[in-house]
């Protein structure tokens, strides 16, 4: 699932190619009944406008257009936005494309038909994006932050909490993974519990795993996984610690392997000795 780095390297790649372009038209498969449904109120609300510029909230994408609409692109598990030429063919999962002024188009993919895409108002993107948290590379989320965020509940697993998008809007399973081992903290440790150097350790952490993961152009698995902007994969697979790599030797102690077990609804990694686990009194 694209997570934050995953969504600011499809960001950045869309910021290359995309402002100042128009929008002439917009197409869906005949295949896609779903997306053509949506083709003719996408026609009058896109055709002829502008794109400015290109955001990203948490996981969100924005495309700011005329008269203050925005385009929002959700990806969801399996989602993909890329800039091909228009004789291109399409790619497998090809959902809807937008034709551009200079013969490119933005092609909206997606393998499970998760991702959404939608046309907003000021007021619709407000309400949108108004739960989300903290951004984790921002100067304000510091420790006291992180502490807030959290909460102090004295059950709820800290990789329960960290996934929830209205605490630390961006992380998702594979940076919470890398931020909790990096931190030496275990997945189901209670937020109740965590001490004052372990928030800070953890605050530290996010923003280091989320930095690295921009940096590297996102996590891609397999020849089906994440894809920037113009179909490249990301390079940040090489540097995971525990995600993805249960039951291998861990990288960073030497002495345990890697664990396994579903959390949260979520496969979540940790290793036994860098991240031990907190014994927590009933009473």
């Amino acid at each position: 699932m694209p997570e934050l780095p995953e969504v600011e390297t499809v960001r950045r790649g869309l910021e290359r190619a995309l402002p100042g372009r128009r929008i002439v038209a917009v197409s869906a498969p005949e295949t896609e009944p779903t997306w053509l449904a949506w083709q003719a109120a996408w026609q009058a609300a896109l055709t002829g406008r502008a794109i400015h510029a290109v955001r990203r909230r948490a996981k969100f994408l924005m495309l700011d257009l005329d008269d203050d609409l925005a385009l929002v692109v959700h990806l969801r598990m399996t989602g993909a936005l890329t800039v091909n030429q228009a004789d291109e063919p399409p790619a497998r999962f090809h959902r809807v494309a937008l034709r551009l002024d200079n013969g490119t188009e933005l092609r909206f993919g997606d393998m499970r038909r998760f991702g959404t895409v939608e046309v907003l108002d000021p007021a619709g993107l407000a309400a949108r994006l108004a739960a989300l948290g903290h951004e984790p590379l921002d100067d304000a989320l510091d420790a006291a932050a992180v502490r807030a965020a959290l909460g102090r509940s004295p059950r709820l697993a800290t990789k329960a909490a960290l996934l929830d998008q209205r605490r630390i809007a961006g992380l998702g399973n594979i940076y919470a993974d890398e931020s909790l081992h990096r931190a030496g903290i275990h997945p189901q440790t209670p937020v109740g519990t965590l001490t004052d150097a372990e928030i800070a350790r953890l605050t530290v952490a996010i923003k280091e795993v989320i930095a690295g993961g921009v940096a590297h152009n996102g996590t891609t698995f397999d020849a089906e996984g994440f894809r920037d902007a113009y179909g490249n994969p990301g390079g940040n697979l090489a540097f995971l610690r525990v995600y993805h790599r249960h039951g291998q030797p861990c990288l960073t102690c030497g002495k345990d392997t890697i664990a396994q077990m579903r959390l949260a609804g979520r496969s979540t990694h940790w290793c036994p000795t860098c991240q031990p686990e907190r014994v927590v009194s009933s009473r």
